[in-house]
């Protein structure tokens, strides 16, 4: 009685209620782990496109400042030179400078630099009053030389004063080089560039400031990964420990009581082990059947019903060590296999496998000496052992008529040796196999209409 009731209260400690309470904190770290990377993965987006808005920030205002750089050269050039090509590169000059600074402004709107394109604005005015001077001073130098601004419409609406337009030509030129020279427009200049400068240091600040804050908060998600992975290691830890004491120390013990032939007590570790013990007589009794029952499956196909890949290896090896006097390998391939399974299921593909096992079965199986298998997937094959060549022909006919009959196509390849090819039965599978390959090319050339097969389906 003593016995018992030690049994009885052993029972209440069973696998199942640590398992599971285990497995539930493990998945749930394991959602909140996955739900984390992603919120980490993000996080490193949002760093990422900040850092390259940054980049396209500065590669656009680096650009409008070399542009007017140049467009200012450029204007001087021709206030001291007069030379007209000039005023065409100017112009080009220009709009690209506006390209550029439309684009800038539009980027620092999207990003919501506010301050920056603020301070950009300011920046353009600048450099609109100093465009204006620029104009002015071309068009002095160009009214000076006689030269037609009618190409060049921007410049052409350009007002002068009736004073300038009263000077003399030499005085108009020196007029453009003195306003090109002057400090007025080298200060509007500068004034174009700090103004640039401080627009692009704006936005330096504030993507410094929030990749800094979005760093901040990927170094808390790493926190949070860092704990959950430990969580995770520990539940398995203590999952692990309990199990080795109450199950797996136990079972070694049972086991060893087992191969003693002793009954197993139910004494010990959890309640699932003792339940075992109960079940071990029924279980010894159905073994040599199981057995079988497992070696018939292992070698034969589920679908089917033929032998199946391992079969296929078994029966080769075999060949490689047995005496006979010709061999013929047979390789078939189901066609439209994958066609049917897209367009109607897998069901129908399952049953066109079926049919064509059937078929298979049907034409070789029958005869002495044949053995037939399902090699893989949509791959059949077929041994037929001391046969002659010349059968083949009308075994393959049959095949065919057995085909259209089903509505099914199988593509067929084969090799034959009229001696023992010992090791070498593989590489006569191959060439069975390369010469199926070649048909369901061939089929799906005619298929597609190819002329070189033509000639030889007529």
């Amino acid at each position: 009685m003593k016995q018992r009731k030690t049994s009885d209260r052993r029972k209440t400690l069973s696998a199942k209620s640590i398992v599971i309470p285990a497995v539930i904190v493990i998945m749930l770290m394991h959602l909140l782990l996955v739900l984390n990377t992603v919120r980490l993965n993000r996080v490193g987006q949002i760093i990422s496109e900040a850092t390259q808005t940054n980049f396209m920030i500065s590669g656009i205002s680096n650009s409008f400042s070399a542009t007017t750089d140049q467009q200012s050269e450029l204007a001087r050039s021709y206030a001291i030179s007069g030379d007209e090509a000039l005023i065409a590169r100017y112009t080009e000059c220009v709009s690209e400078a506006m390209g550029a600074a439309g684009s800038l402004s539009d980027m620092l709107m999207k990003n919501d630099f506010q301050s920056a394109d603020e301070q950009l604005q300011e920046a353009l005015s600048v450099y609109y009053a100093r465009r204006e001077m620029e104009h002015v001073a071309i068009k002095l130098q160009a009214l000076s030389r006689g030269v037609d601004l009618s190409a060049y419409p921007s410049l052409e609406a350009t007002e002068l004063t009736e004073a300038q337009l009263q000077l003399p030509d030499e005085a108009k030129q020196g007029a453009a080089v003195e306003m090109m020279m002057g400090s007025e427009y080298q200060s509007a200049r500068g004034g174009v560039q700090r103004g640039l400068s401080k627009a692009v240091g704006i936005v330096g600040d504030e993507s410094s400031a929030f990749i800094g804050k979005m760093s901040a908060q990927m170094g808390q998600y790493r926190i949070m990964q860092y704990v959950m992975m430990a969580v995770v290691i520990f539940t398995l830890l203590l999952m692990c420990v309990l199990l080795f004491t109450n199950l797996l120390n136990p079972l070694e013990k049972c086991l060893e009581i087992v191969q003693r032939g002793d009954a197993v007590p139910d004494d010990h570790g959890f309640s699932e082990l003792r339940r075992l013990a109960t079940c071990y007589d029924d279980l010894l009794s159905h073994r040599n059947q199981l057995e079988a029952d497992l070696r018939h499956q292992s070698l034969t196909d589920a679908l089917t019903g033929l032998p199946n890949r391992l079969a296929f290896q078994n029966a080769l090896q075999e060949l490689e060590r047995s005496n006979y006097h010709s061999l013929t390998v047979f390789s078939l391939d189901v066609n439209g296999l994958k066609a049917a399974n897209d367009r109607w299921g897998h069901g129908r593909g399952d049953k066109l496998l079926c049919d064509a096992a059937d078929c298979i079965q049907k034409t070789f199986a029958g005869r002495e000496g044949m053995r037939c298998f399902r090699f893989g997937g949509d791959e059949f094959a077929a041994l037929w052992v001391d046969c002659d060549d010349a059968n083949v022909p009308g075994v393959l006919e049959a095949f065919k008529a057995d085909q259209e009959a089903r509505g099914i196509s199988v593509s067929v390849g084969w090799a034959h040796s009229d001696t023992n090819v010992g090791s070498g039965v593989n590489a006569l599978f191959e060439q069975a196999d390369k010469a199926m390959y070649r048909e369901k090319t061939r089929l799906h050339a005619r298929r597609a209409g190819d002329a070189r097969f033509r000639a030889e389906d007529a």
